[in-house]
């Protein structure tokens, strides 16, 4: 009795493994600068533009120069108000950061006055000019920044995944799904402030000058106000890989068994327009890739590492992406 996966066409389905639970603010950047949770947090742009996204496709991301444009979020009011929450977003960056330190600064939620240790400061960085990426926290009556650090930022040029929670007595920064820092958070107090800088793309400090300006593309920007799992945050890398210029392409087939020792069937369907296979571990490492025989709708194909979840995906002649599944080796 073999396990039948089916791969939708909907987009509904294919995104479902994306948690929504908490989700307080979603800026997906599809040619509007507007919020996508049902809050309707206001996004004042200023200066940014569209620009491609993860597929290609145009008008999908916003492009960020590196000197002067930002989006400031809800009216420079204090967004994030819980105890625990959740910072995360696809990140392209085309080079260093702008501003005094040259910070590509994603987010910050901070007060004008923020070197003093009684105002609260979010700032999430992916990359210094000492290539490090950072995440710090401080509440309304702590003292130092707590600092969740990574060294060997991702390269430029290239999508990357970053997400940055605090869940009650530890803050931890994530990239492409994977947990690279964590630090101890024990202060107490809100995250509320007095005077607010709530910014995408900037980070502003009490002079009126700028600390830091992110230089590239941002894209699927989420913040909840709880704390996600590991699993929830690899679940929103992983939707990197069902992704797809024309969802309407995508081919219901059959993978067995599931979980398997290492070697799968595959039954495609009759007519299918599918030419290669390939396959990623978890972290979106490109594990093999292959060409079908296309006389037969019937394949079979092996995974020779390690015991672990890994996904399939489907490719036409253009090599688009037209199936995607999760197989588990064990």
């Amino acid at each position: 009795m073999f396990k039948y996966l089916l791969v939708l066409a909907l987009p509904i389905s294919i995104n479902a493994q994306i948690s929504s639970d908490g989700l307080i603010f979603h800026a997906p950047f599809s040619s509007s600068y507007s919020d996508a949770s049902g809050n309707n947090i206001m996004i004042s742009n200023l200066g940014a533009t569209f620009t491609q996204d993860r597929d290609g496709a145009n008008n999908n991301a916003a492009l960020f120069d590196g000197n002067s444009s930002y989006l400031m979020i809800n009216q420079n009011s204090s967004l994030i108000t819980t105890t625990n929450f959740t910072i995360s977003s696809w990140v392209w960056m085309n080079g260093d950061g702008g501003g005094n330190n040259s910070q590509n600064a994603i987010f910050e939620q901070r007060d004008d006055d923020a070197t003093s240790s009684s105002k609260s400061a979010i700032l999430f960085i992916t990359r210094y000019a000492n290539n490090q990426s950072y995440f710090g926290v401080r509440s309304s009556t702590g003292g130092s920044t707590v600092i969740a650090q990574a060294d060997n930022a991702p390269s430029n040029n290239q999508w990357h995944h970053y997400c940055a929670t605090k869940c009650d007595n530890a803050i931890n920064l994530y990239i492409d799904g994977q947990l690279v820092a964590t630090a101890p958070y024990n202060q107490t107090g809100n995250f509320t402030t007095s005077i607010d800088h709530v910014s995408i793309g900037a980070h502003h400090n009490s002079g009126g000058s700028t600390y830091g300006a992110f230089n590239g593309r941002l894209d699927e920007f989420r913040i909840y106000n709880k704390c996600l799992t590991s699993d929830e945050v690899r679940d929103i890398y992983t939707d990197n890989f069902v992704s797809v210029k024309e969802l309407s392409q995508y081919e219901n087939f059959d993978v067995y068994p599931n979980p398997s020792i290492g070697t799968y069937n595959i039954k495609l369907p009759v007519n299918s327009k599918a030419q290669f296979f390939e396959v990623y571990d978890v972290v979106g490492n490109l594990i093999s890739h292959s060409k079908l025989n296309t006389s037969t709708n019937e394949h079979k194909l092996t995974i020779d590492s390690a015991d672990g979840i890994y996904f399939i995906k489907v490719l036409n002649s253009s090599r688009d992406q037209i199936g995607f599944v999760k197989v588990l080796k064990n």
